[in-house]
């Protein structure tokens, strides 16, 4: 949702400023436990990042390829 300009309620807006920091450490970085490469992001766009280092993008790529 946030991708999209979708607004947030309280609700999601917190689980995602909870997941952030978690999914930003390099040992919860799911991303590299997939072989294939994940599909290049902006890395300046905080969702962005979160959606890639949540290992959704690297999953999906191995399930459409």
């Amino acid at each position: 949702m946030e991708l999209f300009g979708e607004e947030l309620n309280d609700d999601e807006r917190d689980d995602m400023e909870f997941r952030m920091p978690k999914l930003s450490r390099k040992e919860f970085r799911y991303d590299t436990y997939y072989e294939v490469p994940s599909p290049e992001i902006d890395e300046t766009n905080a969702a962005e990042c979160l959606l890639q280092n949540s290992g959704i993008l690297a999953l999906e790529q191995l399930l459409y390829s």
